[in-house]
């Protein structure tokens, strides 16, 4: 059973992470004018990479490059960078209200259509 201290700390973490997302989505509308979405998004990339090699180094975690699953793999990296190339465009074209919004609904169309699609 959780802890009290492990469910305030995993409420800080989401609140958090929350935070982390809404001032990125800020610096990618603010630069979008001036700077190539792809160079944010690469960027963006390479900070993700060294602080997740930072924790693992920190609290000693080793990392493992090795999939059973090298179709699902490729297909799941191909959707993520389409969907965050299309998120990271859709910031530069329209507000910000209006693409968060549309973030955080998306899931509710998926689930709609697929209601639809197979009953």
């Amino acid at each position: 059973m959780m802890s009290l201290d492990n469910n305030i700390k995993a409420i800080f973490l989401i609140i958090l992470g929350m935070f982390v997302f809404s001032i990125q989505d800020t610096l990618i509308k603010l630069m979008s004018d001036s700077i190539n979405i792809y160079v944010i998004y690469i960027v963006r990339s390479i900070v993700g990479i060294l602080v997740i090699f930072t924790y693992c180094w920190f609290y000693k975690i080793q990392l493992i490059f090795k999939t059973y699953y090298p179709f699902i793999t490729i297909l799941r990296v191909t959707i993520f960078f389409i969907g965050f190339s299309l998120y990271y465009f859709s910031l530069s074209k329209i507000s910000l209200p209006e693409a968060v919004t549309l973030f955080f609904v998306s899931p509710f169309f998926c689930n709609y259509k697929f209601k639809i699609y197979y009953g």
